[in-house]
């Protein structure tokens, strides 16, 4: 059932959430992925903007890849390393990735 406030535990979906104002904030599910504003389908799925800071400046830390993923989704962000030759690639529909060469 719905909870007003508070760390909850749910025993039949063994995860683990965070309440506020009725609303479930954060959880962490029973194979450790955790969402925020969403149910986590992924290590960590955000419903909504995410920021990444290093503490002085903004900083995001992407993978750098020998090869493209297997199964790319709209939004997907990688770095792809071909021979010593980067190029940044954003996946941005169900079949167009965008890349640029880095120099």
């Amino acid at each position: 059932g719905t909870q007003n406030y508070g760390l909850w535990y749910e025993d039949a979906a063994h995860a683990l959430s965070i309440w506020t104002h009725t609303q479930q904030r954060l959880t962490v599910s029973d194979d450790g992925d955790v969402g925020i504003g969403v149910t986590p389908t992924a290590k960590l799925d955000v419903a909504g903007k995410i920021k990444a800071n290093n503490g002085t400046n903004a900083a995001l830390n992407l993978p750098i890849l020998t090869s493209d993923p297997a199964s790319p989704v709209v939004g997907d962000v990688w770095i792809r390393n071909t021979s010593g030759t980067y190029s940044l690639k954003v996946r941005v529909n169900s079949t167009t990735t965008k890349s640029v060469t880095l120099s």
